[in-house]
């Protein structure tokens, strides 16, 4: 493959652009769709489709904002009023908010849920890229609200499965963050060549 492929430039230049930095547009349903076809061509042992995607845009985000709202005071019930309403304007920061989450498959023999988890990774990171090559930046956040069962419940997810992350998404600023790459000596020490002697 050259050098100067654009599907390599894709994968080495995407960078995460935080969330308050996101502004409209956001994608459309039919870009949403696109990208979430480009999620389910992860890497799927055992054909067990464990991902699964909840969209929300829009006036959506009013009731997601009140359910990260109420999940703060479970968590926190002296949690005051100013930090409730900080948490619920979490769900504003960016036109969109795709939740990946995947459905564990807890018995099965050849498909641990390690790599079930790890299916769900390799599809939330196909969506950042389909939404960077559509000329959209996006970012993974996790946190407390992604471990949140009773926040989990709302969205009909068990106890048993996971939330990857939540994905926001949107038109990022004229220049994005800067990111530092790993390089020379740095790069060299996350890889090596083995060798059998």
């Amino acid at each position: 493959m050259p050098d100067n492929s654009p599907m390599l430039r894709l994968l080495q230049d995407r960078v995460s652009v935080p969330a308050r930095m996101l502004t409209e547009p956001g994608p459309t349903i039919e870009e949403t769709r696109e990208a979430i076809r480009a999620a389910v061509s992860a890497p799927d042992h055992g054909n067990l489709r464990p991902w699964h995607f909840v969209v929300v845009r829009g006036d959506s985000r009013t009731q997601l904002g009140d359910l990260f709202g109420a999940a703060l005071k479970r968590r926190n019930p002296d949690a005051t009023e100013a930090e409730i309403s900080n948490e619920r304007q979490k769900a504003y920061r960016a036109p969109m908010v795709i939740i990946v989450f995947i459905k564990t498959v807890l018995d099965n023999p050849k498909v641990p849920v390690t790599e079930q988890i790890t299916s769900g990774g390799a599809a939330a990171q196909n969506i950042l890229l389909a939404f960077e090559a559509m000329g959209y930046s996006s970012i993974v956040l996790t946190g407390e609200n992604s471990r949140d069962e009773g926040l989990k419940a709302e969205f009909g997810i068990a106890d048993t499965d996971v939330i990857i992350g939540m994905i926001y998404v949107g038109t990022p600023p004229e220049r994005k963050p800067n990111k530092r790459r790993l390089d020379g000596e740095d790069f060299e020490g996350h890889f090596r060549i083995w060798t059998a002697e």
